[in-house]
C-alpha cells in the first residue's frame, strides 16, 4: 500500500481505541461478573447511550475513520464466533466450526441467517468481506493486522460453504482467532453485503495495474453509508436515526429472537461526563466506562451495579522507544527504562480500579501466566524492578552521571521526550513515567499530540519515546506479540528484523542471531499444543532482553448497570467471560425484562 494507504490503516486501528474518549459503551467488553439482580418491572427499551458524534459517523467499515466500530456493529452485524476470555471456550455463531485439512481452512453458514432487508446471507457475502479485507490491506472487523499474510485465496464452494486457502499450515485455533478475533475490535462480524460492497470486489478483481489497484481502495476508504440505510443481519436492526439518538428494534427473523422479551433499544448520544448522571435519573439502562472515577465506582447511583471488566483490548498503556535511534534503541537503555518504570506508580495515577502492575519480566499478562510461563525461561528471565540495576546500566553503556543529573556518552544531558497521544489512560501514564525517570535523574518532557497527527507521524519513527498500547494477547500471547513486535502496520514498531540475544534460558550463554517473523512464523504453524507453548517462550524470552514494549500497567474498565427492571446473570455466570456485552446476554437469553 502506498503511504497515504497506509496511514489512514494506522489511524482506522489505533484510533478504535479513541471512541468517545475515556467510554465505550456496552460494546465488544469481556465482563468480569456481575451480581444476579432483578428489580421491579418496566417497560422502558434498553438504553445504551454512546459518546460518538452521530452527525459524522457513518456505516463503512472498512473507511478511514468516522465510525463507531463498537457497540452498533455489536446489535445489527451477527459475529462469526465469541471467544470466552476467562474459559477458552468459543461459540460458533454465524457460521459452523471450520474444518482445517492442509492449508485449506472450510466453514459453512447456519441455516436461516438473513440481512435485514430480507436476503438470505449467502458465502458470497463473506467472499466479499474477506476480499474487501485484502482490498483495504486489513479490515477493522476482519484478520490481524495484513490478511495477505495469512490467505491467498478464498472462494465459495456453495452457497453457504467458505473456502479458503492459506499461506501454509497453521494452528487450526490460532488461524481461527486469527481471522475471526479481529484485534481492537473484539470479535469479527459480517457487515459486507454484496449487493453494497461488492462493486469494489469487481473493480479489485478487473484491475489491470498497481495505479488501478490503488484507486479502488481510496475509493473504497471514501465511500460513506448513511446509517439509516445501513443493512445488518444481527438481532437488532436499526429503526430511527438522528443527530441525538438511534432506535433499533428487534429483527424478528433472527433465530435468537425469542429469547428476548423486549422490543427496542434506545442508543441516546451523550458526553462522558453526563453518563452518571444519566444513570442517577434512570435515563440509561448499562455502559460501560473506561476512566470512570473511583467514587463513581465505589457509591453508583442507586439500584445500579458498578464492576470491573477486562475492557475491550487486554493490555494497557506502555512506553516505547525508538528502536532505531542511536542512543534510545541501546538495550541498556531499554532496560535501564525497564527497571526505572514503576507499574505502581503508573496504578496510583489511574486508580486501583482499572489498573494492575504488569507482571515484571514483562512477558505475559498474570492471567496468562500460568499456562505460558515454564522451563526454559521460568526463573532465567529479567526482573526490572531495581534502580541500582538501572544505573549500572547505564554506566556499562558510557553514560554517566553528575550529582542527580545524567549525561550520554557525548556528554550531553540524556533528556528525552516523550510524545503521546490526547487521549486518557494515555497522557497521564505519559506525565507519570516521564515524573519517575526525572525523579531518577534523566530530565523526561512530555510532548502531547493530536492523535490523528500521532498516528500519521508515529511510523516515521520521528520520536525518542512515545507511550501507545501493549498488547497481551487475549486469547493467546501469539496475538500481543504480533502487535507489540511488528506494529499495528508492517514496521510501525521500528523494530529491527532480527536481533541478537542469550540462548534461551541462559543469560550468560553466546548471543546468537533470530528472525522475529520466524519466531512469530513459528508459534502460528505449530502443529501441537505444546510445541506452540513451547514457541511463545522462546518469543517471550527475546521480548524480555529486547524490550519491544516496556508495559507499565493493565487496564480495564467498569461496567454500570440497572438491576431496576432488568434480570442480570449471576456473577459467577460463564457468560460474562464472552465479547459483546450487553448484545451476546441478549442473543443467548441472559439479560431480560423483568416482568
Amino acid at each position: 500500500m502506498d503511504s497515504q494507504s497506509s496511514t489512514l490503516e494506522i489511524r482506522r486501528r489505533e484510533m478504535m481505541r479513541l471512541a468517545g474518549g475515556g467510554l465505550v459503551v456496552g460494546g465488544m467488553a469481556s465482563l468480569a461478573g456481575c451480581s444476579g439482580d432483578s428489580g421491579g418491572s418496566s417497560s422502558s427499551p434498553f438504553r445504551i447511550p454512546n459518546t460518538q458524534d452521530y452527525n459524522t459517523i457513518q456505516g463503512n467499515l472498512a473507511a478511514g475513520s468516522d465510525y463507531d466500530p463498537w457497540i452498533i456493529p455489536s446489535l445489527i452485524y451477527e459475529s462469526y464466533l465469541n471467544y470466552n476470555i476467562e474459559t477458552d471456550e468459543i461459540i460458533y455463531n454465524l457460521i459452523d466450526e471450520p474444518s482445517v485439512d492442509g492449508s485449506t481452512l472450510t466453514f459453512s453458514i447456519k441455516d436461516g441467517r438473513k440481512w435485514h432487508n430480507g436476503d438470505p446471507v449467502t458465502a458470497e457475502d463473506v467472499v466479499t468481506q474477506f476480499k474487501i479485507a485484502m482490498l483495504a490491506g486489513g479490515d477493522p472487523q476482519l484478520t490481524q493486522n495484513n490478511p495477505e499474510s495469512l490467505f491467498e485465496k478464498i472462494n465459495q464452494t456453495d452457497k453457504h460453504t467458505v473456502e479458503v486457502k492459506l499461506s501454509g499450515e497453521f494452528n487450526k485455533q490460532l488461524a481461527i482467532m486469527q481471522i475471526f478475533y479481529a484485534g481492537a475490535t473484539g470479535t469479527a462480524s459480517l457487515w459486507t453485503p454484496t449487493s453494497v460492497y461488492g462493486k469494489f470486489v469487481t473493480d479489485w478483481d478487473n484491475a489491470a495495474t498497481d495505479s488501478e489497484r490503488k484507486s479502488v481502495t481510496s475509493e473504497l476508504l471514501d465511500f460513506t453509508v448513511e446509517y439509516q440505510d445501513v443493512v445488518g443481519n444481527g438481532l437488532w436492526q436499526i429503526e430511527k436515526t438522528s443527530g441525538t439518538e438511534f432506535t433499533f428494534s428487534l429483527f424478528e427473523d433472527h433465530p435468537d429472537s425469542d429469547n428476548v422479551n423486549f422490543d427496542k433499544i434506545v442508543m441516546p448520544r451523550m458526553n462522558e461526563n453526563d453518563l452518571v448522571p444519566a444513570a442517577r435519573s434512570n435515563n440509561v439502562t448499562g455502559f460501560q466506562h473506561n476512566n470512570p472515577t473511583a467514587s463513581a465506582v465505589e457509591s453508583p447511583p442507586s439500584g445500579w451495579k458498578a464492576l470491573e471488566v477486562t475492557g475491550d483490548d487486554s493490555g494497557g498503556p506502555a512506553l516505547i522507544c525508538n528502536h532505531q535511534h542511536d542512543i534510545y534503541g541501546k538495550r541498556e537503555v531499554k532496560q535501564a527504562f525497564a527497571h526505572i518504570v514503576n507499574g505502581q506508580g503508573v496504578v496510583e495515577t489511574l486508580g486501583e480500579h482499572i489498573a494492575t502492575p504488569v507482571p515484571s519480566t514483562y512477558t505475559f499478562a498474570e492471567s496468562l501466566m500460568d499456562r505460558y510461563m515454564g522451563e526454559p525461561i521460568k526463573g532465567n528471565l529479567n526482573v526490572y524492578d531495581s534502580s541500582e540495576e538501572a544505573t549500572s546500566l547505564l554506566k556499562s553503556a558510557g553514560f554517566s552521571q553528575n550529582g542527580n543529573t545524567w549525561h550520554r556518552p557525548d556528554g550531553k544531558p540524556f533528556s528525552p521526550t516523550i510524545s503521546v497521544f490526547d487521549s486518557p489512560p494515555f497522557t497521564p501514564v505519559a506525565k507519570t513515567i516521564a515524573g519517575q525517570l526525572s525523579n531518577f535523574g534523566i530530565k523526561t518532557d512530555v510532548q502531547v499530540v493530536e492523535p490523528g497527527n500521532f498516528f500519521a507521524q508515529f511510523p516515521e519513527g520521528s520520536y525518542d519515546l512515545v507511550v501507545e498500547w501493549w498488547d497481551a494477547g487475549g486469547a493467546n500471547p501469539y496475538f500481543g506479540m504480533d502487535r507489540n513486535f511488528v506494529g499495528f502496520t508492517g514496521g510501525s514498531m521500528q523494530y529491527p528484523d532480527e536481533v541478537s540475544v542469550p540462548p534461551v534460558g541462559n543469560m550468560d550463554g553466546k548471543e546468537e542471531t533470530v528472525n522475529i517473523q520466524d519466531m512469530l512464523d513459528s508459534i502460528l504453524t505449530a502443529s501441537t499444543e505444546p510445541e506452540m507453548i513451547q514457541n511463545v517462550r522462546k518469543l517471550a524470552w527475546v521480548t524480555n532482553v529486547t524490550l519491544p514494549e516496556i508495559p507499565t500497567v493493565m487496564t480495564g474498565a467498569v461496567y454500570f448497570y440497572n438491576t431496576d427492571g432488568w434480570n442480570w446473570p449471576k456473577r459467577d455466570a460463564s457468560v460474562f467471560g464472552y465479547d459483546d456485552i450487553p448484545a451476546w446476554l441478549m442473543e443467548q437469553g441472559e439479560l431480560s425484562q423483568a416482568n
